[in-house]
């Protein structure tokens, strides 16, 4: 039955992202005719600033907080398996607002002199809540795969990514946006608002949860003993992740300013970046679906079976 587990959450978590990768190629695809090439390039210049935050707020939270569940509900703790996600979602939502504000202030800073692109603000502007909701949709994401749900997030993950490609083709269409700078803004701006919705969707199916768990007398550990477990494990997931995606980010956005130097104009080589990244990059990392989405699952199983003592496979 174990083993069963591992599988079939691999197998969900493996479909999932599968379609959820399907619906980012497709919204490539779509961007690119919305936007052009300029502007996919534009777009693909904000996003590893976005994914960098976005490491730094949550980066190995969801490993961390599976662990956790899963740890605390094989042993049938229902007290400390909720208070440690309450801990997690009152520690990231402070953090992660910090972390949007210093975005929010440095906008105009990282526009001139990083990305050397003012249209980019609004764009910067508008990821400050997603990154708060990113956070704390990590936390729930992970109690839902600590516990076995994975149906759960797999499911509003698809949902969301739907929603905001329909969004995004509504918004643009309605007000019949042309220039790039609006254009690039409204996605983004969906993407906060698909963030937001996910992360209403994740809450309110953890309050549903819950209340379908019995509540045996179990001595409740402090709240901080409780953080440090888990930022014992995220810490360096999070330094690792934030080292990985700096790197990234910084190759990412000294494209633009090598190719200018080479005496390509900023707009071509904006137009030759949302090709290589937009669409290319998309189509090379597709097979990795199956070998993430297995890692994911193998921490909560592994600290499923330490739990149960029984052999992991």
């Amino acid at each position: 039955m174990i083993k069963d587990n591992f599988f079939r959450n691999s197998l969900i978590l493996t479909s999932s992202n599968f379609i959820t990768g399907v619906l980012k190629f497709l919204f490539a695809i779509i961007l690119s005719h919305k936007l052009g090439d300029a502007g996919i390039g534009l777009y693909s210049l904000i996003m590893p600033i976005y994914d960098f935050f976005a490491v730094i707020v949550c980066g190995g939270m969801i490993t961390a907080i599976s662990k956790e569940c899963s740890y605390y509900f094989n042993k049938n703790d229902i007290g400390n398996l909720h208070k440690s996600v309450k801990v997690s979602l009152v520690f990231d939502l402070i953090w992660s607002v910090i972390m949007a504000l210093i975005l929010f202030s440095f906008s105009p800073f990282i526009c001139k002199f990083i990305i050397k692109d003012m249209r980019a603000m609004y764009s910067l502007w508008f990821i400050c809540p997603a990154i708060i909701f990113v956070a704390l949709s990590a936390i729930l994401k992970g109690y839902f795969y600590g516990i076995s749900k994975v149906l759960t997030p797999s499911v509003i993950d698809i949902f969301e990514k739907a929603m905001r490609m329909i969004v995004i083709l509504l918004i643009i269409s309605i007000l019949n946006l042309k220039e790039t700078t609006k254009t690039v803004s409204v996605t983004y701006l969906a993407l906060s608002l698909g963030e937001l919705c996910s992360f209403i969707l994740l809450f309110l199916f953890y309050k549903y949860n819950k209340k379908h768990f019995s509540k045996p007398y179990s001595i409740l550990q402090s709240g901080r003993n409780l953080l440090y477990s888990i930022l014992k494990i995220s810490l360096p997931l999070c330094i690792n992740g934030v080292l990985t995606t700096g790197l990234f980010t910084a190759s990412t956005l000294m494209l633009p300013q090598r190719l200018v130097y080479s005496g390509i104009s900023h707009e071509n080589a904006l137009a030759l970046i949302g090709k290589f990244s937009g669409m290319s990059m998309t189509i090379i990392f597709f097979p990795f679906i199956a070998v993430t989405s297995m890692s994911t699952m193998l921490i909560p199983h592994i600290s499923e079976n330490i739990a149960k003592k029984t052999t992991f496979f």
